[in-house]
């Protein structure tokens, strides 16, 4: 089979540039040297690049090689870079062999002052290194400027040498020397402004670094696990969707797929182990009983249950507007940011999600109202047309959510005036028949007490106007003050990499992944029931008992729908021969009182509805 990364667009364009380059380093049967690879800042590269993203704490364990197989090394930073730079060349010289995606962004210091920080030196620690072997570095750093940022590279370990670099524009030219590990395996890699460096902040940059070496075996046994499809997928026909592995110390690995439940088996591709993901356009074979199978050498993992391929090609859209946490900025990359977490959650259980992002940093619910709403001269901002509400609907979504932290706040908004802009957002969706999800305020770590206080006032507003579809994003994320719990706290305005999980998991709360925009909503337009059901107790409390009138062959699906037509549990179960019977403790909300909702079960070519009462 042909190589994955030759096949997929992406791998196409950031992994084809260094190919050469990677098939050089990379160990083979009879290779003499193995690779490191290594990319500082927030844009990841993929496999087999290992990723640091945090500028002042990270640290990475065990790095992969270029081949894919673990090593003892450790990486770490020692003593504090500033933050992350993102102005760095998308077209560097493919014959250095990086990719855009790791000279496009780089970690940065500064002799003078900025962002309330000088960061003179700093310093990251290769450790678990073979003591007093050779090992050759190749450094990268650019950053689009006119000045020059030459950086001092100093290595320190078993022996010692320093080599300089300037960032400046840089697409071509690499720092590069070789120095053995200390007695302890250890090499310090120290980053200063270089000599001739003559920019007024004295900025320097490491933005990748490639390390090679004699080879050496691989650490650790061979492990392999398919992550999803794991079972309750619905896939639309000809999507491409990704499919995900866990895996240690594999060579190339073979995909297959199943649309009989396991009785027969076709090839997608063969593909190295350490991608650890695929991009898979899903077979024009409608079918409820898929599997995905993954096997390397004597291991082998498939879909724990069956997972759906429809042949529905519609879209549910979702439109995202909002400012700079809504846009990304917080987390330590992007694709720790919640809407895009968000985004690749939903798609990846359901293809017909779509989530759209209009975020912009620095925005208010003054810049996103409806085109045409008037704005007071007192607010000195302007309607961008290009992303608010107007905007959103004209992408014919089914939900749209607002996420405006604490901007309007910041530029002095009255309470007043925040909330009249919230209705004419809430107006013009609910005019178009779209659900309307708004964010609370979100704590930031402000000097005056007011607008602290204001910030709650309007998070306690919000939840009483929008009541169940508003998102409580403060409860838990600040304290007692008004500030963000240390623990989410990436800079006192945004949150951290725990503070966006947090927005993601309270977003998903809302479960607009059980709203279908494709299909009749209304219970009454059920299909008719084929299957005779018996289900108990009803009233239930926690448990049901569905008896099926046959046993069923292969998978049964099954569905607790409420009174809106929202599917509000789902669960997929492969009963054993003879079996009629199904136990389920489906997940749900409790209410003040009895809850009725329609039970579904299906199976591959029947289906029954069952009214049940929650007790």
């Amino acid at each position: 089979p042909v190589p994955y990364a030759l096949t997929n667009p992406f791998y196409m364009r950031v992994f084809l540039p260094f190919l050469c380059v990677f098939l050089l380093f990379a160990p083979q049967a009879n290779a003499q040297t193995d690779t490191l690879l290594i990319d500082f800042g927030s844009i990841l590269s993929p496999a087999p690049w290992n990723n640091l993203t945090n500028a002042r704490t990270g640290e990475l364990d065990n790095l992969i090689n270029a081949a894919g197989f673990t090593t003892n090394t450790d990486l770490r930073v020692v003593d504090d870079f500033n933050a992350i730079n993102t102005i760095g060349t998308d077209e560097p010289d493919p014959t250095l062999g990086f990719p855009a995606t790791a000279t496009g962004d780089s970690f940065f210091g500064n002799t003078a002052n900025f962002n309330n920080a000088i960061e003179p030196t700093a310093s990251i620690e290769l450790s678990d290194l073979t003591p007093d072997k050779a090992y050759t570095f190749s450094l990268f750093a650019s950053r689009n400027a006119s000045d020059n940022r030459e950086a001092a590279y100093e290595l320190i370990g078993g022996t010692t040498d320093t080599v300089y670099l300037d960032a400046t524009d840089n697409e071509t030219l690499t720092a590069n020397s070789t120095v053995t590990a200390d007695a302890d395996g250890r090499i310090l890699l120290n980053v200063m402004a270089g000599p001739n460096n003559d920019n007024n902040f004295g900025f320097y940059y490491l933005g990748a670094m490639r390390v090679a070496y004699a080879a050496e075996d691989p650490v650790g046994p061979s492990s392999l696990a398919l992550v999803t499809p794991n079972g309750g997928e619905v896939w639309q026909q000809s999507r491409t969707t990704t499919i995900f592995w866990n895996s240690s110390n594999i060579g190339d690995l073979l995909l297959e797929y199943s649309t009989d439940g396991g009785a027969t088996y076709t090839n997608i591709a063969t593909v190295p182990g350490f991608l650890q993901a695929y991009e898979w356009t899903v077979p024009n074979t409608p079918t409820t009983e898929a599997l995905v199978r993954i096997s390397a050498d004597d291991l082998s993992d498939v879909s724990e249950a069956p997972f759906t391929i429809e042949a529905n090609a519609g879209t549910c859209t979702i439109v995202v507007l909002g400012s700079s946490t809504a846009e990304g900025v917080g987390p330590t990359s992007l694709d720790s940011a919640w809407v895009n977490m968000f985004r690749a959650e939903l798609a990846q259980q359901y293809t017909r999600y779509e989530v759209i992002n209009l975020g912009k940093g620095g925005y208010t619910t003054a810049q996103i109202l409806p085109t045409g709403t008037p704005i007071p001269p007192t607010i000195n901002k302007v309607i961008d047309e290009e992303r608010n509400m107007t905007k959103a609907l004209s992408f014919d979504p089914f939900a749209v959510i607002v996420n405006m932290p604490s901007n309007d706040t910041g530029n002095g908004f009255p309470k007043e005036y925040q909330l009249e802009n919230f209705a004419a957002l809430a107006a013009a969706a609910d005019s178009a028949g779209v659900a309307f999800y708004p964010f609370t305020t979100q704590p930031r770590n402000y000097n005056n007490p007011a607008n602290r206080a204001l910030q709650a006032c309007m998070k306690d507003s919000i939840l009483a106007i929008y009541g169940d579809n508003a998102v409580d994003v403060w409860t838990g994320i600040a304290d007692s003050d008004g500030f963000i719990l240390p623990q989410f706290d990436a800079d006192g305005i945004h949150l951290n990499n725990a503070g966006h999980k947090q927005l993601l998991q309270r977003t998903q709360a809302k479960m607009l992944d059980t709203i279908t925009c494709l299909a009749p909503v209304s219970v009454f337009d059920l299909p008719q029931p084929t299957l005779d059901l018996k289900v108990r107790p009803n009233p239930f409390t926690d448990a049901l008992f569905v008896t099926l009138p046959e046993a069923a062959a292969g998978t049964v699906r099954l569905e607790l729908i409420d009174v809106h037509g929202r599917v509000l549990a789902r669960t997929t179960r492969t009963p054993a021969a003879g079996i009629r019977e199904i136990r389920w403790m489906p997940n749900l909300k409790r209410h003040n009182g009895p809850t009725l909702y329609f039970l579904r079960v299906r199976t591959a070519t029947r289906s029954g509805v069952q009214r049940v009462i929650q007790r």
